[in-house]
């Protein structure tokens, strides 16, 4: 390759690396074009924001902006499935509360003739000592014949460990008049003093991997721990993989802004079981969508060694950029604006749910730096380390003149 051919190659780059924006865009920092291909009519489009722009972008995506080629703001609605439970509670009277030495501990439930659907469980035990077990669910018509309906469910109580407790079993709809809970502990008895019953229906989540690195840590027998960093990137879900068959492990998930202080943003755990002859799992723990910028996973092993070739990763749920595509229109993506305040459009009030949904998915293509780039932020918080060397000249002046007025 002749070096003229390869200069120009890098005239190329460089040019490709950087655009100008329209004047009225100034203070967004960076653009990428929104490759929506030909159309024959008007439609709407999803962009789904890749975590190279989350990173640049300002929290929560407030100065998310697309615009046309004429540099004209087009409206657009931030759509993400974050899922979510909704709950009916069920009358539920307490029956027999009883215990069968060295087998099980055990209640009944009358949930009343109406026929109404339940298939979760919040069991209510007496005493504050830390317990780990599992709990067998059966419903009945009668009393007399029982169908188990849950075999192995798992529970547990760590408030001395910092792990609150899970004491909700869930299991599939039922309509049954009797409800039975047993505590599949044989150690020791068991006291439950009641247990709200819910109807609740769960909506999925959409998850995808967050690429952030999860790297583990040494700590005790006790312990497998993970940590990692993520300043932008939401997360929701932490995910294990293993080859282990069998386990029950509780798990905890941390955040902390310094590395030393830390809080709990959610407990749960993961399990490898058999119910009914059939293998069951659970290998992740969800929790509300937060951001921080250190992260903690913990899987408690308690007295048990740790799990077989565990590893943990993080998930994220991901936002679409639903927007208005008509014919003959180049769009870009523009972000990197810290002083941006989050739109208010119509349409993210009044498109159907089911074009947001249907909208055929467009891609971004590479993001460029607005040549023309202006920083929004005040003088004062771009140059502060000019305001700070002028604060201790002046403090040196005044102590100088404070010095000189003592001895005079």
């Amino acid at each position: 390759m002749s070096r003229t051919v390869r200069a120009l190659l890098l005239v190329a780059a460089a040019a490709a690396a950087t655009a100008q924006l329209p004047v009225t865009w100034k203070n967004w920092q960076y653009s990428a074009p929104i490759e929506t291909g030909e159309v024959d009519a008007a439609r709407y489009g999803s962009v789904t924001v890749p975590f190279a722009v989350t990173a640049r972008a300002s929290r929560d995506w407030t100065d998310l902006r697309v615009i046309d080629a004429a540099g004209h703001e087009v409206p657009y609605a931030l759509s993400a499935a974050l899922g979510g439970r909704t709950e009916e509670r069920r009358e539920a009277r307490l029956l027999e509360p009883g215990v069968v030495a060295g087998q099980y501990s055990q209640a009944l439930f009358d949930l009343g003739g109406d026929g109404r659907i339940h298939n979760s469980v919040a069991i209510r035990i007496d005493g504050q000592d830390d317990l780990l077990t599992w709990v067998e669910i059966a419903v009945s018509d009668d009393r007399r014949d029982w169908r188990v309906i849950r075999e192995r469910a798992p529970i547990y109580r760590l408030a001395q460990s910092g792990l609150g407790d899970r004491t909700t079993v869930s299991y599939p709809d039922s309509i049954a008049r009797f409800l039975r809970v047993r505590i599949l502990d044989p150690s020791r008895p068991y006291r439950i003093v009641g247990g709200d019953v819910v109807h609740e229906v769960v909506t999925a989540a959409e998850r995808v991997p967050a690429n952030i690195a999860l790297s583990p840590v040494p700590s005790d027998r006790g312990q497998s721990v993970w940590m990692a960093e993520s300043p932008a990137v939401p997360i929701s879900e932490v995910r294990f993989d293993t080859t282990q068959d069998a386990f029950y492990r509780p798990v905890s998930v941390e955040t902390s802004d310094d590395g030393q202080r830390w809080s709990l943003a959610a407990a749960g755990e993961i399990f490898r079981t058999t119910e009914h002859g059939q293998p069951r799992a659970s290998l992740a723990v969800d929790f509300p969508e937060q951001v921080s910028g250190r992260w903690r996973v913990t899987v408690h092993n308690r007295s048990d060694a740790p799990l077989a070739a565990l590893t943990a990763s993080f998930a994220t749920t991901p936002r679409h950029v639903i927007f208005r595509q008509e014919p003959g229109q180049d769009y870009r993506l523009a972000y990197g604006n810290a002083r941006a305040s989050a739109p208010q459009y119509d349409l993210a009030r009044s498109i159907d749910p089911a074009l947001v949904s249907s909208a055929p998915a467009v891609s971004l293509g590479p993001a460029v730096e607005n040549s023309g780039y202006a920083n929004p932020a005040p003088w004062t918080e771009q140059h502060q380390v000019v305001l700070w060397l002028a604060l201790g000249a002046a403090v040196l002046v005044l102590g100088v003149l404070a010095v000189r007025t003592l001895r005079g």
